[in-house]
């Protein structure tokens, strides 16, 4: 049965979703903050859990933003959720997962009429402190609020680089409130040198299993220099470190992006299984419903239209 989570899951799915390390280290990192507690606020999305009986079979996440994110082992349970994200495809615009996992749920999606814009396989690495190089970057420092704009520009172009989308011509406003939100929540790091930041990198992740490395942007006329490497290995060191360390951290990258992945493995990160990456295209998801209750049809099977 598929279900909301509330605060009285939060244990189990807690203990369901680190059972597997780092895989699913985003999702625990929202449970393990609250966010069953604070659904609209830690959350910013909803989740919900497949249950056999009291057994968790599965944990589902779908982002106010269209972010859609799941773990589970069963290829049922991926079907379930497959037919719940198809009932709420109007706003679904990014999937992100391990590979099988991720691959087994689109296909019955792609079967029911949605596309992907982009697809990318992206390398999941894990470093820890006996993987480390001792190069570091001592001058990172988190980014204060002072910050908000001039960082708000670096990660709209680190993400149109990456995308081809502008968040600040598509969000405006809101994009900075978000870029303000990760500076309270002490998520966002900088290398400011003679009064430019040269370089970034965010956490969306970090609770006791372990934290997460996202948005890594070196400005263009200063890559080469080492600084991406040094930079992450400085938040790694300081993140396994003192009051509150955690035992190791991991990232992704695409696999074809070979400059990263170098800076990153020299770095200490150790590649450690496929992530898959999937931009829906938003024409796709205006289709028609389906026949009350139809459900996504079987992936490679043919699409009747609704």
């Amino acid at each position: 049965m598929l279900k909301p989570l509330t605060a009285r899951h939060a244990q189990v799915a807690y203990a369901f979703l680190t059972s597997n390390g780092l895989r699913d280290v985003f999702l625990a990192s929202k449970i393990h903050e609250g966010a069953l507690s604070q659904p609209d606020g830690s959350a910013q999305g909803r989740f919900l859990g497949e249950f056999d009986g009291e057994k968790l079979e599965g944990v589902l996440f779908l982002g106010h933003g269209g972010l859609v994110v799941f773990a589970s082992e069963l290829p049922h349970v991926r079907r379930r959720f497959a037919e719940k994200t198809w009932e709420e495809r109007a706003r679904v615009r990014l999937v992100v997962g391990e590979w099988e996992q991720v691959t087994d749920f689109w296909g019955h999606l792609t079967a029911s009429g949605l596309t992907s814009a982009r697809d990318w396989r992206e390398v999941f690495m894990v470093a820890d402190p006996s993987t480390l190089t001792l190069e570091r970057e001592p001058g990172l420092r988190l980014a204060t609020i002072a910050d908000v704009n001039t960082l708000g520009d670096l990660a709209a172009r680190a993400y149109l680089e990456e995308t081809g989308l502008d968040p600040l011509a598509s969000m405006g406003e809101g994009y900075l409130r978000h870029i303000a939100k990760n500076i309270e929540e002490r998520s966002s790091y900088v290398l400011e040198e003679d009064g430019r930041l040269v370089f970034k990198a965010d956490l969306s992740a970090r609770c006791p299993i372990g934290a997460q490395i996202v948005g890594v942007f070196t400005e263009p006329d200063r890559r080469g220099e080492g600084i991406a490497r040094r930079g992450v290995a400085e938040m790694v060191a300081r993140l396994t470190a003192g009051a509150g360390a955690v035992p190791a951290v991991c990232l992704f990258v695409r696999e074809d992006n070979l400059p990263a992945r170098r800076a990153y493995e020299r770095a200490g990160f150790v590649p450690s299984m496929h992530y898959r990456r999937l931009f829906v295209e938003p024409a796709s998801t205006r289709l028609g419903a389906p026949a009350s209750g139809a459900k996504p049809a079987r992936a490679g099977a043919r699409k009747t239209p609704a």
